[in-house]
């Protein structure tokens, strides 16, 4: 046990030392920001194995993509957002990589 504490304290010790970079999307209606945010955690592995399998049953079931995976189902979570295929409240996503912390702000394009 006192192995695991040891293990976590250095974790948090390494993950705060890391510098933070807060990014967020601007654009108009259906330009990708929810997509390209979806990519990018995808393409940095940040996404769980469970997260992973729901995003394709969800994409199959109520995506926007076709045969493809929607990206954008990993941060539109409100149902409506869902069902219209739109953001309608700003989503924020938290992941770090072994450099440094990103917080990313999934932000509505309505006009």
């Amino acid at each position: 046990m006192k192995n695991n504490k040891l293990d976590i304290k250095a974790f948090l010790d390494r993950d705060e030392q890391k510098d933070l970079l807060r990014l967020l999307t601007a654009g108009s209606v259906d330009d990708g920001k929810s997509t390209l945010i979806g990519r990018l955690l995808f393409d940095s592995k940040k996404i769980y194995e469970d997260q992973l399998a729901a995003l394709e049953r969800d994409s199959k079931r109520i995506g926007n993509a076709g045969e493809h995976v929607d990206y954008a189902l990993l941060l539109d979570g409100l149902k409506a957002e869902r069902e219209q295929g739109i953001t309608i409240d700003v989503a924020y996503r938290y992941f770090s990589t072994n450099k440094r912390k990103f917080i990313i702000a999934d932000t509505p394009g309505h006009e």
